[in-house]
């Protein structure tokens, strides 16, 4: 047995070991979907365990977000006084639906990219998913010119889950801007391949 601390100040649960390398090896198979259904989880109990330990609890109402009641929340969180918003149609395929990055404070997005709602085969996106010891991640990467915005997430032996996003420039990382809980993040294999995103080709280091 060990035991992991809780998101909550000075508060512990227990663990069984065997849950915790199954709910790694499910992240990796599936996605870095941090939610409270299928294989993480088969009853209340187990999702309240969930959520203690990976600290990312899944109730999409209380996480602020610049999607709308009649999009997909893909990714989002937020930053400080901004949120991070990856919003996508109901349906989404290569040929159809559509992907948006929003950043702003609430209700008031500063950029909205792209600016047209586009399939991602017309739109310069791209994603990819990584593998290192105890845990894995995922990313999705918006190129608009110049600029790159990196929306990432991953769980690791030794420092836990981080998301966030990381504004890059010439392909060069400028700021990382962590996110705050809770997040709720679709990102992963499964969603990359419904939505038809290309594959990566320049890499990503986790902040």
């Amino acid at each position: 047995m060990v035991r992991l601390a809780h998101h909550e100040p000075n508060q512990h649960i227990t663990v069984r070991p065997g849950l915790v390398e199954g709910l790694v090896r499910c992240l990796l198979k599936k996605s870095i979907r941090l939610r409270l259904l299928g294989c993480y989880v088969r009853n209340v109990k187990n999702a309240v365990l969930i959520t203690a330990v990976f600290g990312f609890p899944q109730i999409v109402a209380a996480v602020e977000t610049h999607c709308t009641k009649n999009e997909t929340i893909v990714f989002s969180c937020r930053t400080g006084s901004k949120i991070v918003s990856v919003c996508a149609s109901k349906t989404i395929a290569s040929g159809s639906g559509y992907l948006q990055y929003r950043f702003g404070p609430k209700k008031k997005p500063e950029l909205i990219y792209p600016e047209n709602q586009l399939p991602s085969a017309k739109t310069n996106i791209q994603a990819d998913t990584l593998t290192f010891a105890g845990g894995g991640g995922a990313y999705l990467r918006f190129k608009r010119e110049e600029y790159g915005y990196v929306i990432y997430t991953a769980i690791g032996r030794g420092w836990g889950e981080k998301a966030g996003v990381v504004v890059e420039r010439n392909n060069a990382s400028q700021v990382n801007l962590p996110c705050k809980k809770p997040v709720v993040s679709e990102l992963g294999p499964d969603f990359f391949e419904q939505a038809g995103i290309l594959k990566d080709t320049l890499g990503f280091d986790i902040p």
